[in-house]
């Protein structure tokens, strides 16, 4: 069964990251960021498929 309110708050946490990405300027913390998005978006995949 999908849970909505995971996937609601993880989409909240990959568009907070989205707008930080975009203002940082160190590469390692960019780096940090796209791994944090890329990962909210492999959860909200796994949780789809339950």
């Amino acid at each position: 069964m999908i849970d909505y309110k995971i996937i609601r708050k993880l989409t909240e946490n990959i568009n907070k990251n989205r707008a930080k990405l975009a203002e940082e300027t160190d590469f390692k913390k960019k780096q940090r960021l796209r791994y944090k998005i890329e990962i909210d978006g492999l959860k909200i995949k796994i949780e789809q498929l339950n």
